[in-house]
């Protein structure tokens, strides 16, 4: 049939949801100014992933995500991997302009990761990594600020 097109696999509505962490990202320690590292986000797969990757500008720090959207479970995936050798598996949803993606509980003593990215109303992205061991409290391991880089 003439102009008939099929739809791109990775075009619903859900498959966008994390572009708003697309770009080219100098990331500081949210309320400062203190520049902690560089993270490039592109779109790959034909827009059925994002890959992630991060160089610290504080310590030798690199590291590379994988982030797809799952129809089969209705769920957002992250694969993390850097070069300490951590590996992050992480699974969630959208909501409110915030992406929130979790950890199963893993280790003795058990551990759960949850990491959320908000899209903020100025253009910047906040991305803040929480852990909680065993029955204690949850702790920040990292709170950063996207903003756009001008290179």
């Amino acid at each position: 049939m003439v102009g008939f097109s099929q739809p791109k696999p990775c075009d619903s509505e859900e498959h966008r949801q994390f572009d708003f962490w697309i770009g080219e990202w100098e990331v500081y320690n949210t309320g400062t100014d203190t520049k902690v590292g560089m993270n490039i986000i592109t779109q790959i797969e034909n827009g059925c992933a994002l890959s992630e990757n991060w160089t610290s500008v504080t310590s030798p720090s690199t590291g590379t995500s994988f982030n797809y959207y799952d129809p089969a479970t209705a769920k957002w995936n992250q694969l993390w991997l850097d070069n300490s050798g951590l590996i992050l598996e992480i699974s969630g949803s959208y909501s409110d302009n915030r992406m929130s993606l979790k950890s199963e509980p893993k280790g003795d003593p058990p551990f759960i990761d949850n990491i959320t990215w908000t899209k903020n109303d100025d253009g910047t992205v906040r991305q803040e990594w929480r852990r909680k061991t065993g029955d204690k409290d949850w702790v920040v391991l990292f709170d950063g600020t996207y903003v756009k880089s001008n290179d």
